[in-house]
């Protein structure tokens, strides 16, 4: 049996925990077991949104019942835009290669990662790409790295030869967007624990 696993997020958008759903019950309740962040973290919060790793599963907004144990209790309000998945970008940095599909130039061209959701990527790499070309990306942060297909929608010239670029994904396969979406979780995760380590320290 596959556990369907959720992002317990702000209504910001600020990332509380992930958790793996243990039950539904009476009044549209739901109770998640927390694998993933601390269940204080949740139990702070009095509204809630989750995202769940399945692609057909809309968002939620939910209202904290109760939490203890590594579980929290929750009942759903109301569904939520599903761009609110595809648009939870986090900052990641790694270095990886584009190599040209529709484009005019040969080889790959070397990039360093900006962002990563689950619609797309930001990255720096040399000049020489246009709007609306596609280009695969080796997407490294993955359980196996991950040759995607993507087209640039916005670029921007910088200093130091230079350029950022925006890119959506295109022609993502279920897998894909599933591994995709397991690494952006994992990672917003660890930034927001390394972010908690460090503020205690300094603190």
């Amino acid at each position: 049996m596959i556990m369907k696993k959720y992002l317990i997020v702000k209504d910001e958008g600020e990332l509380l925990a992930k958790g793996v759903l243990e039950g539904l019950g009476a009044d549209d309740t739901m109770r998640l077991k927390i694998i993933e962040g601390k269940e204080e973290d949740v139990a702070g919060q009095e509204l809630v949104q989750l995202i769940g790793s399945e692609v057909d599963e809309m968002p939620v907004q939910c209202r904290v019942l109760k939490c203890g144990d590594k579980r929290v209790l929750v009942k759903k309000l109301q569904i939520l835009n599903p761009e609110l998945r595809r648009n939870l970008r986090i900052p990641v940095e790694f270095d990886s290669f584009i190599y040209p599909v529709s484009g005019r130039w040969k080889g790959r061209k070397a990039l360093r990662s900006v962002d990563l959701s689950c619609g797309g990527l930001a990255f720096y790499a040399a000049d020489g790409v246009e709007i609306g070309e596609t280009v695969e990306v080796v997407i490294p942060k993955t359980t196996h790295p991950l040759i995607l297909m993507t087209q640039i929608i916005r670029k921007e010239r910088l200093s130091q030869e230079r350029t950022y670029y925006a890119a959506k994904f295109i022609h993502l396969e279920m897998e894909e967007e599933h591994m995709v979406r397991e690494a952006v979780f994992s990672i917003q995760l660890q930034n927001r624990q390394r972010t908690l380590a460090r503020d205690k320290t300094e603190g």
